[in-house]
């Protein structure tokens, strides 16, 4: 088995724009490194509830474009900033975290120094070099007895792929705001697993690469259930940026609520989140 190592683990209080469920508890985010396959190195940033000791669930999350995360600790203020701490699924990471909940945010392996190649995020070489981070995350609580992939916009390409190759390793797959009409022409990613998936998708998504109405074909293909999103406000930036309807500005409560419902129960409590 090969080594795997600890190349750095710092604890941090983080001041995110989400706040945790539980108030009262304090979030604390930790930095995990891993080698990788061909010597370069796998980072990802745990967080859980200062209180939370066995968490039972930990939900990978893949940012979007680039698909770094580039995590590092200010030196004065030891709290873990993250490079894509805009994308939706990361700067509502905190939202997630309760006694049952903790979350990793995956970075891209560290040889890929500008975004994370589509071909590679598809690839099965992915997710082995993820799979230590997400061990060694486990590790850390013996409890955790199921492990989430959550994605958002092109993340998608990571999570429409993942499930070729880990087996039963992750308990479900949820697609928030994918790149559904790039992944589309890469047919072998657009399959239907054992493992279940959900998409979760605004009604009004203006990205061209994220078209609600190729989301709904494509979950409608692999007989995965849709979240349809209405709504929000405070909207900026461009079309595929985080602070459009493309990342649920004004709603994300509503929905990370949604999505934590989802993975504690594996199923579809409302169709449509307004």
């Amino acid at each position: 088995m090969k080594f795997i190592k600890i190349f750095l683990l710092l604890f941090a209080f983080t001041a995110g724009v989400a706040v945790a469920q539980n108030a009262s508890q304090p979030p604390v985010e930790k930095i995990l490194t891993v080698e990788a396959s061909n010597g370069s190195k796998q980072s990802g940033v745990i967080s859980f509830l200062a209180n939370s000791t066995q968490p039972r669930i930990l939900v990978a999350i893949i940012p979007g474009n680039p698909v770094l995360a580039r995590a590092t600790v200010n030196y004065f203020t030891s709290k873990v900033m993250i490079q894509q701490e805009g994308s939706f699924v990361v700067r509502e990471r905190l939202r997630l975290l309760d006694e049952d909940i903790a979350t990793l945010v995956v970075d891209c392996r560290s040889d890929f120094s500008t975004s994370c190649d589509d071909g590679y995020q598809m690839s099965e070489q992915r997710f082995k070099d993820i799979r230590p981070l997400m061990d060694l995350a486990k590790s850390s609580f013996p409890s955790i007895k199921q492990v989430w992939v959550l994605s958002t916009s092109r993340g998608y390409f990571t999570s429409a792929a993942i499930t070729k190759y880990s087996n039963n390793y992750f308990a479900g797959v949820v697609h928030t705001a994918g790149v559904v009409d790039m992944v589309v022409k890469y047919p072998e990613a657009i399959t239907k697993s054992e493992t279940p998936q959900f998409f979760v998708h605004h009604a009004d998504d203006p990205c061209n690469i994220t078209r609600y109405s190729t989301a709904k074909n494509v979950a409608a293909q692999i007989e995965a259930p849709l979240i349809t999103v209405y709504g929000g406000s405070g909207y900026y930036g461009g079309a595929c940026q985080a602070h459009t309807q493309h990342g649920f500005k004004g709603m994300e409560e509503k929905v990370m609520a949604n999505i934590s419902k989802i993975i504690k129960s594996s199923s579809v409590e409302q169709t449509e989140i307004r």
